[in-house]
């Protein structure tokens, strides 16, 4: 039977967020995905309050919960920033998306960064960079903002923990990783990017021969 997946990247100004449906283990499909902009200026309201951004996170989640029946609920555990302000206003909008879901009477599972990026990009020091690389490999995109990578790398996450469903491309992408035909060095600086994307070239043509991704 199939079921879906709401995955968020959380945010107070904006947040990423994307939708999975799966079944049978690694049988999933990444259907919708996107960052929500929730800090703009309206024609009724010069500037944003955090309140009125927590009245529209719960608006959204409703939403997207109606539109596909969302079963399962994974989001980024918090985490403790330097600057307290943001991190109180984090914090808030957490609770925001989890009360709502709650409401809904569905489960929530929390995943910490690291292991969202050991997941998602295979290295749990993965910059933003190299998370949406690994997802637009992944996942054949042509684009993706960084948000919304983060949402599918903790989707991503959820599913392989959860539910087995360890994807060829992933386990090509580990084997490659663990052998070293995939290892970033990290010397000089121009060396570093030289050899990131050095790296990347080559999981592309892995995963082209192996037909995982469209060229």
């Amino acid at each position: 039977m199939k079921k879906y997946l709401l995955a968020i990247d959380p945010g107070s100004r904006k947040f990423g967020f994307a939708v999975f449906s799966f079944e049978n283990g690694d049988q999933h499909e990444l259907i919708e995905f996107g960052t929500v902009v929730i800090s703009k200026p309206t024609k009724q309201c010069a500037t944003t309050s955090i309140y009125e951004r927590l009245r529209l996170i719960g608006e959204f989640v409703e939403t997207i919960c109606c539109k596909y029946s969302i079963d399962e609920f994974a989001i980024e555990e918090a985490f403790l920033g330097k600057n307290t302000d943001s991190t109180i206003k984090m914090s808030m909008a957490r609770g925001a998306f989890i009360c709502t879901i709650s409401k809904a009477t569905l489960n929530v599972y929390e995943y910490p960064a690291t292991k969202v990026k050991q997941i998602g990009a295979l290295n749990a020091k993965a910059t933003k960079d190299d998370v949406i690389s690994t997802i637009k490999m992944i996942y054949s995109l042509r684009d993706i903002t960084e948000d919304a990578a983060d949402a599918v790398a903790i989707g991503r996450t959820h599913l392989i923990l959860r539910h087995g469903a360890l994807s060829r491309a992933h386990q090509l992408f580990t084997t490659g990783v663990t052998s070293g035909a995939f290892r970033r060095t990290s010397t000089s600086r121009g060396s570093s990017r030289r050899s990131t994307a050095t790296s990347r070239d080559a999981m592309e043509k892995a995963l082209l021969a192996k037909g995982l991704i469209k060229a």
